[in-house]
């Protein structure tokens, strides 16, 4: 099996040679002391491989599927992780600040002690005591006016986060932070679904009022 992977800028040839699979790629070069920094990843499957402890910094990984991959403890500030599959991958530790994710599903991964990501204390509370204001909760939008936001919105909102949807569409940046701010509940194979950004009003409210442990 010969490999070719190409840096994002340069394009030069990363690494090209025959090898058993991608994870053999990956740990030949570790072991080199090879940097990961702006790796072209696009489309590549990458489901399951350990990718611990690498500099993924603005490496791209647009349409590649992340499905159960270790990345813990690894470097990816500023990578794009766009139509990006991250189900049930591991984030731990990861120094995430000025990495994009748009459109990338995050059921289920694990982003305990992530750096670049806001933790939101007592996050069900905070965010399901906003939303039950009179005309606070609009689920149509992710902000309606200053005071009335969807489920997303307020999450995004109360976290102080609203400069990093730039970089990121605001249904995927709650969702990192709902990981973030309660692993226990939402991280790993056996985690609760992370919440449904396009349910209706009375749905939302009543299912934030769930997971605060009070009658909505």
């Amino acid at each position: 099996m010969k490999v070719l992977l190409r840096y994002d800028r340069s394009r030069d040839v990363a690494f090209a040679g025959e090898v058993r699979n991608l994870q053999d790629v990956f740990d030949r070069m570790r072991e080199a002391g090879a940097s990961f920094r702006n790796l072209d990843l696009s489309h590549e499957d990458l489901n399951g491989l350990s990718l611990r402890g690498l500099d993924f910094s603005d490496a791209q990984f647009e349409m590649a599927t992340c499905q159960g991959t270790d990345f813990t403890g690894s470097r990816l500030t500023g990578a794009r992780f766009t139509f990006t599959d991250l189900t049930c991958a591991v984030l731990d530790g990861c120094d995430l600040t000025g990495a994009s994710f748009i459109d990338t599903p995050l059921h289920r991964a694990s982003l305990r002690n992530a750096q670049g990501v806001p933790v939101l204390e007592d996050i069900h509370r905070q965010v399901y005591e906003a939303a039950r204001q009179d005309g606070a909760l609009h689920m149509g939008a992710w902000h309606a006016c200053e005071t009335t936001h969807c489920r997303a919105g307020w999450v995004n909102v109360l976290a102080g986060a609203r400069h990093l949807e730039d970089r990121n569409n605001p249904g995927a940046l709650a969702h990192l932070i709902y990981l973030a701010s309660d692993p226990e509940r939402f991280s790993g194979p056996a985690g609760d679904d992370l919440p449904d950004f396009y349910a209706q009003d009375d749905a939302a409210l009543n299912d934030m009022a769930r997971l605060a442990g009070v009658n909505a």
